[in-house]
């Protein structure tokens, strides 16, 4: 009778994601089932050589019933430290590392389609994020600061 629980005795591993020689950063689920997954990923395995670093970040959207397409966002120097869908799953708003913001837009029906509707550029030095988020059609992104 006293059995200690382990609340993940119950659950059930639904999908794992593994990137080949990459780390994942953040990912985000969307209500219309669509994942999107910040990555950094040896250089080899980029779409552009010709950086002169080691690494480079991804911006990655994955349907899970085709989960062996991948589709790329965009690749950056910086690593996207938060994501966050817009309730109505077709836009994505992305933040990066140096405070850069980003909203991705969904093209047409399928997945593989994105194009960058609002960048905005905020760099903030020691500031801590604190939230994103979405209130209707407008995202939301909060920092504390130092």
């Amino acid at each position: 009778l006293n059995r200690k629980i382990d609340p993940r005795e119950d659950m059930e591993m639904l999908y794992r994601l593994a990137i080949p020689s990459g780390r994942i950063h953040c990912m985000s689920w969307s209500d219309l089932d669509f994942i999107a997954v910040s990555v950094s990923v040896d250089k080899e395995n980029s779409l552009d050589k010709d950086y002169e670093i080691s690494q480079i970040h991804q911006l990655l959207v994955i349907d899970p019933n085709r989960p062996w397409e991948c589709h790329r966002i965009a690749e950056s120097r910086t690593i996207v430290t938060g994501l966050e869908w817009a309730l109505d799953g077709t836009r994505l708003l992305s933040l990066d590392q140096d405070g850069v913001i980003h909203i991705w837009r969904r093209k047409g029906q399928t997945v593989n389609v994105w194009a960058c509707e609002h960048k905005e550029e905020a760099p903030l030095l020691g500031a801590q994020l604190v939230y994103t988020g979405w209130l209707e059609h407008r995202p939301l992104v909060n920092f504390h600061m130092q």
